[in-house]
Order: structure tokens, then sequence, then C-alpha cells
């Protein structure tokens, strides 16, 4: 709720608590997308490279890994 609210800094608190009970790839991918809109580009980017490690199928983390890494130091297009 929090992450769709605009409430990045709460919605990355509770992805993180939530993965210390359950890793899940839907989780990361959440995190990453919260983390993302704070500009944490690189923590972004680790969590939601180990969505698409932990999950392969949900392809959303490797679009929105795609989105994160063009804004990471040293991209160049």
């Amino acid at each position: 709720v929090y992450l769709w609210r605009g409430r990045f800094p709460e919605a990355a608190d509770v992805y993180r608590a939530s993965l210390r009970h359950q890793p899940s790839a839907s989780a990361l991918n959440s995190l990453g997308i919260a983390l993302y809109y704070q500009r944490n580009f690189a923590e972004a980017a680790r969590a939601l490279e180990q969505a698409t490690q932990l999950d392969p199928k949900i392809y959303q983390s490797f679009g929105n890994l795609g989105t994160v890494e063009r804004h990471l130091p040293g991209r160049q297009d």
C-alpha cells in the first residue's frame, strides 16, 4: 500500500521486514521499485538482480532492472 501511495521509505521498510521472514521475488521487485523512487539506484539494482535470480519467470523484475541500470554511474548509452 505504501508503495502505490508514494510513501517509498515506508514501503522499503515493509518489504525489508517481509524479506527477513520469507524471501520472495515479488517482495524483492517491489523493494527495488521503492528504492528506485528514492534514487537509491545501486541498492535497487541489487534487489532486482536478486529477484531475477530467485524467480526468472517474473519478467517485470528484468524490465525494472533495465530501468534502474540506466541510472547507475558509468552507464553509457
